[in-house]
């Protein structure tokens, strides 16, 4: 995984446990957590891309040691 999709899945995971704690109490919270996914699902298709193309590269990664 890329650098920068590591980094912003780390910014996601902290936001969201920050509003864990009153997300259902306080409309404030509810509304950072629809943004939150809404921020999370635009950049979905980035995360999957490098997610599929690091498990390439792995594999490749494993053929090259086979062989030497």
């Amino acid at each position: 995984m890329s650098h920068k999709v590591q980094k912003m899945l780390t910014n996601i995971k902290q936001q969201l446990s920050e509003l864990e704690v009153s997300k259902d109490s306080n409309p404030e919270k509810r509304r950072s957590l629809d943004e939150i996914k809404d921020l999370f699902q635009s950049h979905l298709p980035e995360i999957v891309e490098a997610n599929a193309y690091d498990s390439v590269l792995g594999k490749i990664e494993d053929l090259e040691l086979k062989f030497k």
